[in-house]
């Protein structure tokens, strides 16, 4: 009977919608994190785009030049070929990334007799910087086997 109640109550709350005055304490502690990741993440965001009219180099800020930094950059006939390369790489990096390891684990999986073996062939990629990093840990606490 109490258990009713309490999801009763649950789902009342729930209608209600989201009381400020409730959480106010909770945004409170969350506002330093908040700020440090506003600082860290969008301020270079902004500052990029603020340098990306303007004209900088070494020395700093030369001055404010509009978008003719945009014009000289679409003007230039690399930028396209740029642009070309980046897609393929992309195109041949998901296509290589995604497509060919479901194949293989869709062919390992279909085997009968082998799968076990091609599993571990598999996975022992994974296990190799492990089992050396034991090793060589091993080596330096204890260089001497104790018998």
């Amino acid at each position: 009977m109490t258990d009713t109640v309490a999801i009763t109550n649950i789902k009342a709350k729930s209608r209600r919608g989201f009381n400020w005055r409730e959480q106010r304490l909770a945004y409170l502690f969350l506002l330093p994190a908040l700020f440090l990741f506003a600082l860290i993440n969008w301020y270079p965001i902004l500052q990029t785009i603020l340098y990306s009219f303007q004209e900088v180099n070494l020395k700093g800020v030369q001055g404010w030049v509009g978008f003719s930094n945009y014009a000289r950059m679409f003007g230039n006939p690399v930028f396209y070929t740029v642009w070309q390369n980046i897609l393929g790489y992309v195109l041949l990096s998901l296509a290589m990334g995604s497509i060919v390891p479901i194949v293989l684990a869709i062919m390992i999986n279909e085997m009968r007799r082998l799968s076990p073996f091609f599993q571990t062939l598999v996975y022992l990629p994974t296990l190799i910087p492990i089992v050396v990093g034991l090793i060589v840990w091993r080596q330096i606490y204890a260089p001497r086997e104790v018998s």
